[in-house]
């Protein structure tokens, strides 16, 4: 009798720990996305479709967080 196999991936999931998984303090996410838009802000002149794609998921990030983002300095 044959057996299905699944073609894509051939190695063995990797067992889940739970000793692996790390929980990060959204606040101080929150602050790196901050500055992270902060410093696109300040570079100025046109971006990239790279940079315009990272610029919006991160501000979009902090609105299903629920963080306003506070003007820069």
């Amino acid at each position: 009798m044959h057996r299905a196999s699944y073609l894509g991936n051939s190695q063995p999931s990797a067992p889940q720990s739970a000793s692996l998984i790390s929980f990060v303090d959204r606040d101080a996410a929150a602050d790196v996305i901050c500055k992270f838009l902060d410093a696109i802000d300040a570079e100025g002149g046109p971006k990239t479709a790279f940079m315009q794609y990272a610029q919006a998921n991160a501000a979009r990030s902090l609105r299903l967080w629920g963080v306003a983002r506070e003007p820069a300095a």
